[in-house]
């Protein structure tokens, strides 16, 4: 555990102090770009929700909308639920008829059959906005699996986004990927200060470099203690890895697939950190604390910070 203490030689009678700690994180980028001419035979005030998963199986799968639709879904998993029954060269595709007073359609993406046993694609509320013109003519929008964004064109959504962090790194030597699929390469890149950019024709740009990921399974204890995960493409991080230092700065997963990107997402780390840090981190005792003389001491747990300042402020007022 990073555990950073400061003892201050003189202390002011009646002064406050405050923490802040700045560390280093990532960002990036999503699709863009215009709308796509809806076909014929869409009809106006009509959204057509197109859907890609890589395992490319949509059984059940569906729309629950309580803001948009003609019939709002209600209840759970929801009546109506529209039923992903038709596919493309993208994936499959609902077409959803559309209350054109709105101004947003408002959706999640589910999958069962009942309270218990039904499931999100990833927990997030996802809205497009309804066209100007959908009273004259139809509308489409384009999702991926695993993706919170919502797309306005095939080709933005074909493209590479790091808006999402899909990967998870479980411990040092394990990382998952749900939903992703074991073609190709896999590469973990880092970026201490962050700017990691991922591009289909022109590669990664901004890492300070990568560590290769192999396929793996996870462990008895790794699937015990995640076990929403047991089933998720796993992939070993190799010994090399130095997981204190990457931890401070962006880590961005790609998928090579031909000798171009063919994937990319950030990684979630809460799994890592706690195999890092946790032990070691329960024996603490965190936050200010006085000796005899009224000197203080604090005490805070920031093991992915870069820098901590303490301000300190003091006076009558006070």
């Amino acid at each position: 555990m990073k555990l950073m203490t400061w003892r201050l030689a003189r202390w002011m009678g009646g002064c406050a102090l405050a923490a802040g700690l700045a560390a280093c994180g990532g960002g990036g980028g999503g699709g863009g770009g215009g709308t796509t001419s809806p076909p014929a035979g869409l009809e106006a005030g009509t959204l057509r929700v197109h859907y890609q998963r890589p395992d490319a199986i949509y059984t059940n799968w569906a729309v629950y909308s309580w803001n948009g639709p003609t019939t709002p879904s209600t209840g759970w998993p929801g009546n109506p639920r529209f039923v992903f029954e038709r596919t493309d060269g993208y994936g499959a595709y609902v077409d959803i008829r559309l209350d054109t007073s709105k101004t947003t359609f408002d959706f999640v993406l589910n999958k069962g059959t009942n309270g218990t046993d039904t499931i999100k694609d990833m927990d997030c509320d996802r809205r497009a906005t309804i066209a100007s013109d959908i009273t004259t003519r139809g509308q489409q929008i384009w999702l991926k699996s695993g993706d919170c964004a919502t797309y306005a064109n095939e080709a933005a959504a074909n493209g590479i986004s790091l808006n999402a962090s899909r990967a998870m790194w479980l411990s040092t030597g394990t990382l998952v990927w749900p939903g992703a699929t074991q073609a190709g390469e896999f590469r973990l890149y880092h970026a201490a200060s962050g700017g990691i950019a991922v591009d289909s024709n022109s590669g990664v740009s901004g890492a300070d470099g990568f560590f290769p990921l192999t396929s793996d399974s996870l462990s008895a204890d790794l699937q015990a203690r995640f076990r929403h995960l047991a089933t998720a493409p796993a992939f070993t991080v190799p010994g090399t890895a130095n997981a204190r230092q990457l931890l401070k700065g962006q880590l961005v997963v790609v998928r090579w697939l031909n000798g171009k990107p063919a994937g990319a997402t950030q990684v979630q780390t809460q799994g890592v950190l706690d195999d890092v840090y946790a032990a070691s981190a329960t024996t603490q005792t965190l936050g200010a604390s006085f000796a005899g003389d009224g000197t203080p001491t604090l005490r805070l747990w920031a093991p992915t910070a870069r820098s901590v300042r303490v301000n300190v402020q003091g006076g009558a007022s006070l």
